[in-house]
Order: C-alpha cells, then sequence, then structure tokens
C-alpha cells in the first residue's frame, strides 16, 4: 500500500478540482478514476475509507465517513433532515460493496491515540448486539490499515496520505491485530 505521512501543512491542505471534502458528520464518495476524498480536523473524531471494484489501476468504489466523535450511533448527519444519522447504517451498506474484497482505512483522530480509545471506537455494540465496525475491518479477503492522524487523502489507486501532526501515524500490523482483538 502507498502510505506517505506528512507534516507539512500548507502542503497538505493544497487542494485540487478533483479533491472532495468531507466535513465532521458527513460522508463522500467517489466512483470516476481522478476524485481524492479528503477529510481533516480528526481530534475525537474518527474517520473510515472504504474502497472496492479494484479494476486494475484503480477502486471504482471509494467512500470516506467523518464519523462525529467517533460514535457509530450519532457520528453522521443526516443530509435529508440534518438530524443524526445512524452510522452503523452505512457500515452495513458498505460490507455489501466488500463482497470482492477491498481495502480499509480507519483512523483514529489525535486526541483519541491510544490503543484503547482505539479500541473503544471500533468495538461499539449496535442496539443487535453486534459490533459492525469490528465486523467490518474483519472481513476476510479485505485489507486494513489503521492510523492515529490529524487528516488523510485517499487516492483513487488507493494512495494514502496521512497529516501525522506530530501523532502517531499508520499503525503496525502487530498494533492493528492488537487492538481488533481488545474489548474496550
Amino acid at each position: 500500500m502507498n502510505v506517505t505521512s506528512i507534516n507539512d501543512t500548507p502542503h497538505y491542505y493544497r487542494h485540487t478540482d478533483n479533491c472532495i471534502n468531507v466535513e465532521m458528520g458527513k460522508v463522500g464518495c467517489a466512483t470516476d478514476s481522478a476524485s481524492v476524498l479528503h477529510t481533516h480536523r480528526l481530534t475525537h473524531c474518527c474517520a473510515l475509507a472504504v474502497l472496492s471494484k479494484w479494476n486494475g489501476r484503480w477502486y471504482q468504489q471509494r467512500t470516506l465517513l467523518h464519523i462525529t466523535g467517533g460514535n457509530l450511533f450519532y457520528g453522521i448527519t443526516s443530509e435529508s433532515d440534518r438530524r443524526p444519522d445512524l452510522a452503523s447504517r452505512w457500515l452495513a451498506k458498505l460490507k455489501s460493496e466488500l463482497v470482492d474484497g477491498g481495502k480499509l482505512i480507519f483512523v483514529g483522530g489525535i486526541d483519541c491515540a491510544s490503543d484503547m480509545a482505539l479500541s473503544m471506537s471500533i468495538h461499539q455494540i449496535d442496539d443487535e448486539g453486534q459490533k459492525p465496525l469490528h465486523e467490518l475491518l474483519t472481513l476476510p479477503g479485505t485489507e486494513i490499515m489503521m492510523a492515529v492522524a490529524l487528516g488523510l487523502k485517499v487516492h483513487p489507486n488507493g494512495e494514502v496520505v496521512f497529516d501525522v501532526a506530530g501523532s502517531r501515524g499508520e499503525l503496525n500490523q502487530q498494533e492493528c491485530l492488537s487492538i481488533l482483538r481488545e474489548e474496550g
């Protein structure tokens, strides 16, 4: 996976015409070969990028959620009525897009950088007693990446650029496995 960690904030925030900025509590989607998904100001929030339908050059379906406070139940604002929506509803939709595999990128905000905080976000239990984010991150046939960062950009080819802002940045495989095993 192509990953770049940067601290050069002016360069990081330089947007191009093909940049889709995902604000707090929102969801951005792209299906073309040029659009870059971007979110920033991840402090107590978390972000989830889901990339699927790889055609050999780029992911034909890309979705980025900026989940307010890392809360799966009130972290997304509905576009239709501007009220809190269940982020977990999005997770069910995204799970169906990963039937043929894909890539998942989970990013905790810089004020929630501990393994415990990341685990608490990932292991949230819904009304049916399920852990929808954990289930998504442990789907067979998917590649996962975890990081702690202030922001990220996701390019169509799967390249990820983190604004680490002095935080942990990308986690290694052992750290990811440990967090996924934890129960928060």
